[in-house]
C-alpha cells in the first residue's frame, strides 16, 4: 500500500484556467498513471489534500480503507503517480479537518505495450544525472521513466489506432504537445495530440506537392517553433534506367507517372523526396523537392555492375536550424547530407561523394564502397545540428560489415576533402545478443549539458567523454521461444527535465 506518497513535490503553482473544474474528469478512463489532479481553487486556503482510493467508492469508510495516496499541496493543482494501468479510482480533495469535496472516479486503461510481462524498458545503467527525465519509444508507442516504468501509452485515439498499427517518430514539442507519424510506409499520417490524446492537427495529405494522390509522409515530422509544421515526403518521377557499362549516365527526359511510363520499358518510376511545411490551418506555406537537386545534371547517382543506376536515395531525416535559415536533409541509400538554403531551396553543401566508380562493390553486393559518406558515415540517419554548429548523426556504418553503428559528432571544415572533421563518437560496448549495424533507425538528440541521448540498438545518455551516463534495452517477450527479445525501435525521443514534463501534462 502507499500512503503519503509524492508530498510537495510536481506542484503547479499557476491559475487553472482552460482546466476542468475537477480532473480527472468523472467517469474519464485514462492512458496514463502520471496524472493531473485539479480542484476548485478555494479562498484562502494554503493546503489541498488529495487523496485517491483503489477502487468505486461513495462511503466514507469504504473510501479510507483503500486509501493508497494522500499528496499535499500549496496549490489546487497536483501530478500523482497512480500505482497501476487497467484499475478504478476514488478521489477527493480535504481542506482543513471537515472540509471535504465529493467523491470522484475515473480509471486507467490497459495496454499490451505497459503490460511488463509483455514488454519492458530493461535498465542496464541506472540514471545519475537526468534522473527524472522521460523516454518515448516509438516501437512500443510508450513513455517510460528512467527507471524502465510505463507511465502513459499512446491512445487509439476513437479507434483509429490499432494495436498493429506503426508509429513514428513519437516526440514532445516546444508548446508541451506530441507529434508522429502513423499508418503504413505508403499511407502514414502527420498528428498532433496532447497528454490526454485529443488529436490538436492532423496533416492534409491532399498531394499538392507530390502530384499524386497522397503526399506519402515518411520518417519525420515535427512542429517547428514559429507554429508551423515540417514533414518529409516523397514524388514519384519516371527516370530514365541505363544498365550500359559506360558507368554514368545522368537521367534524361523526366516525365510524370502515366502512360509513357507503361509503354516505355526503359523508364522506371522512382522515388525522390519532398520536404512540406504547413502552417496551423493545414496550408502549404514552402516546400522543396530532392529530384529538382538530382536529376539536375550536376548529381550522378552509383553505377553498379549488371544493375540500372540507382536513384532512390531514401530521404529519412531533417533537421531545421531556424539560427541560420539552413536545412539539413539525410538520404541513407547514397550517405549523403544536403544542406538548402531557406526559403531560397538552393543546395548550398553536400556532405557525400557524388561519383562511385563503374564496377565497384555496392550496398547491394557483400561488401561496401568506402566512399560513401565521405568515408566518414555510411547508411545514416537523424541527422542534426548541434548548439556549436557542428554536424552530428546516427552512423549506422552501412558500407563495412565489420564495423558497429555508431553516434557521431563532426565539425565542418573547409581545409580537408571531406569538408568534416569527427571530433566526438559513441559506440555501444560489444553485445552478442545485438546486431552490430542497426540499419533500420537510430536517432540522437543533444541535450542542454552537450551530453547526448542516443537511440542504436540501446537507448542511452552519453557524455561528452562518450561515457554512458545511463542506458537501457527495449524488451518484448517472445511466447513461443520462453524468452525476451530485443523490441526494435525506429526512434527514441526525451523529455529531459520536470519542467518540460509539466508543460506536456498540462496542455490542454
Amino acid at each position: 500500500m502507499i500512503s503519503r506518497l509524492f508530498a510537495g513535490m510536481l506542484l503547479f503553482c499557476c491559475p487553472t484556467i482552460g482546466f476542468a473544474q475537477f480532473l480527472p474528469r468523472e467517469n474519464s478512463a485514462l492512458h496514463y498513471t502520471k496524472a493531473l489532479f485539479t480542484t476548485l481553487p478555494k479562498a484562502g486556503a494554503t493546503d489541498y489534500q488529495f487523496e485517491v482510493a483503489k477502487g468505486v467508492w461513495n462511503i466514507e469508510d469504504s473510501f479510507k480503507r483503500y486509501r493508497i495516496l494522500t499528496a499535499s499541496s500549496t496549490s489546487s493543482t497536483i501530478i500523482c503517480d497512480l500505482p497501476e494501468f487497467g484499475a478504478s479510482y476514488t478521489w477527493r480533495v480535504s481542506f482543513g479537518k471537515s472540509e471535504k469535496t465529493e467523491f470522484h472516479h475515473f480509471s486507467t486503461l490497459k495496454s499490451p505495450f505497459v503490460d511488463t510481462t509483455l514488454y519492458r524498458l530493461r535498465i542496464l545503467k541506472q540514471a545519475t544525472t537526468y534522473k527524472d527525465a522521460y523516454v518515448f519509444l516509438d516501437g512500443t508507442r510508450t513513455l517510460y521513466d528512467l527507471k524502465g516504468k510505463p507511465i502513459w501509452f499512446l491512445p487509439d485515439l476513437g479507434g483509429i489506432i490499432s494495436e498493429t498499427a506503426i508509429v513514428r517518430d513519437l516526440k514532445t514539442t516546444s508548446r508541451g504537445t506530441i507529434t508522429f507519424l502513423l499508418g503504413e510506409i505508403s499511407s502514414q499520417q502527420l498528428f498532433e495530440i496532447n497528454y490526454d490524446g485529443v488529436v490538436l492537427w492532423k496533416g492534409p495529405n491532399t498531394g499538392e506537392v507530390s502530384g499524386d494522390t497522397s503526399e506519402f509522409y515518411h520518417h519525420e515530422f515535427t512542429r517547428l517553433d514559429n507554429g508551423n509544421y515540417l514533414a518529409l515526403g516523397s514524388e514519384f518521377v519516371d527516370v530514365h534506367q541505363k544498365t550500359s557499362a559506360t558507368g554514368f549516365s545522368r537521367p534524361a527526359n523526366t516525365v510524370r507517372e502515366g502512360a509513357q511510363a507503361v509503354n516505355n520499358p526503359s523508364l522506371s518510376r522512382t522515388q525522390f523526396g519532398t520536404v512540406i511545411e504547413y502552417d496551423a490551418s493545414g496550408k502549404v506555406v514552402w516546400s522543396w523537392k530532392s529530384s529538382a537537386y538530382f536529376l539536375s545534371g550536376n548529381f550522378q547517382f552509383e553505377k553498379t555492375e549488371g544493375r540500372p543506376m540507382r536513384y532512390n536515395t531514401h530521404e529519412n531525416s531533417f533537421y531545421f536550424d531556424s539560427k541560420d535559415s539552413l536545412l539539413y536533409l539525410s538520404f541513407k541509400n547514397i550517405s549523403h547530407v544536403v544542406v538548402v538554403k531557406y526559403p531560397q531551396g538552393e543546395v548550398v553543401q553536400d556532405y557525400g561523394k557524388s561519383v562511385v566508380p563503374f564496377g565497384s562493390k555496392s550496398m547491394h553486393n557483400t561488401g561496401f564502397n568506402i566512399d560513401f559518406g565521405n568515408g566518414l558515415f555510411c547508411g545514416q540517419h537523424s541527422c542534426k545540428i548541434s548548439g556549436k554548429g557542428n554536424l552530428y548523426m546516427v552512423n549506422n556504418n552501412s558500407c563495412d560489415t565489420s564495423a558497429r553503428s555508431e553516434a557521431v559528432m563532426f565539425r565542418k571544415t573547409g581545409n580537408n576533402a571531406t569538408g568534416l572533421e569527427r571530433i566526438w563518437r559513441y559506440t555501444e560496448s560489444p553485445d552478442p545478443t545485438m546486431p552490430k549495424v542497426f540499419s533500420i533507425g537510430g536517432s540522437i538528440i543533444e541535450l542542454k549539458d552537450e551530453s547526448m541521448f542516443v537511440l542504436l540498438n540501446k537507448i542511452a545518455i552519453v557524455s561528452k567523454s562518450e561515457k554512458a551516463l545511463w542506458n537501457a534495452v527495449a524488451e518484448k517477450w517472445n511466447a513461443d521461444l520462453q524468452k525476451w527479445d530485443n523490441a526494435l525501435q525506429y526512434r527514441a525521443s526525451i523529455i529531459p527535465t520536470v519542467s518540460d514534463f509539466e508543460r506536456l501534462i498540462k496542455f490542454k
